[in-house]
């Protein structure tokens, strides 16, 4: 590939052949200056501070054009372009984040996003901000804040000495099966809810879904397991019992939710 001169070359003119050293490797060609015949290695920064600082003759136009206080100031200026460009994607991206967490903690559904009174509201609060998209609410920005979320709430666990877990079944609007999990440190944390489908809510089912979530855990965290007194819960504490001796089981005559 024809390595591109550059344009300072235009301002002198360039040796047939380049020098060579005393083991005969090449080096840079000789660089003859064209206002005043002044000859030195063709390195590009040493021309432009010949053109600027030595040459006598060169027209006030170019030594300006590699005046090296110009250059340094027009590359502050790009520095300063590009550190405004990732403040502003931060600050964006920040607002992405807390307009994505209010819909998930509200229950507003996604699709408002794309309402235009919402855009023309967020617009009169900043002209400039582009609100993410439903799609980036249903995807990006979900991933996202699960991540945080879950890193927030294993923060919570690793912190504490001991927590209990509790759990209860229920039904949803849907009127589909669900056992959920929660932990309490003894903040009150969702840790899942599954559905079970077609799984009845037998003591055996109960027990080997508590188990899986005493495993997600850790079980030298857990100090207690609290459920009501259903005879399904109770039948799947006596099963649980014999893998885990250490943990108390606690029956109560009321729904934990």
């Amino acid at each position: 590939m024809t390595r591109t001169l550059d344009p300072v070359w235009n301002y002198f003119k360039k040796s047939s052949e380049r020098r060579t050293d005393q083991a005969g490797v090449k080096q840079h060609y000789i660089a003859t200056c064209n206002f005043c015949d002044a000859t030195m290695t063709g390195q590009p920064k040493r021309m432009k501070t010949h053109l600027n600082k030595n040459c006598p003759n060169a027209p006030p136009e170019i030594k300006n054009q590699y005046n090296e206080n110009k250059e340094q100031e027009s590359s502050d200026v790009d520095d300063n372009n590009i550190e405004d460009s990732v403040k502003e994607k931060e600050e964006k991206e920040e607002i992405d984040i807390a307009i994505a967490r209010a819909f998930y903690a509200s229950g507003i559904p996604l699709a408002t996003i794309e309402n235009p009174f919402i855009i023309q509201a967020l617009h009169k609060i900043n002209p400039e901000y582009q609100p993410p998209s439903r799609k980036s609410l249903s995807t990006t920005l979900l991933e996202k804040e699960y991540k945080q979320v879950s890193a927030d709430i294993n923060k919570q666990i690793k912190n504490a000495n001991y927590i209990c877990l509790t759990s209860d079944g229920w039904t949803n609007i849907h009127q589909q099966s669900i056992i959920n999990f929660m932990i309490t440190t003894p903040q009150p944390i969702f840790w899942k809810a599954i559905e079970t489908k077609e799984n009845s809510h037998t003591g055996e089912y109960i027990a080997e879904q508590f188990d899986i979530v005493i495993k997600e855990i850790g079980v030298s965290k857990i100090a207690a397991i609290i459920t009501d007194n259903a005879s399904n819960m109770k039948k799947a504490h006596s099963i649980l019992q014999k893998d885990y001796p250490n943990i108390i089981f606690l029956g109560n005559n009321f729904h934990l939710i």
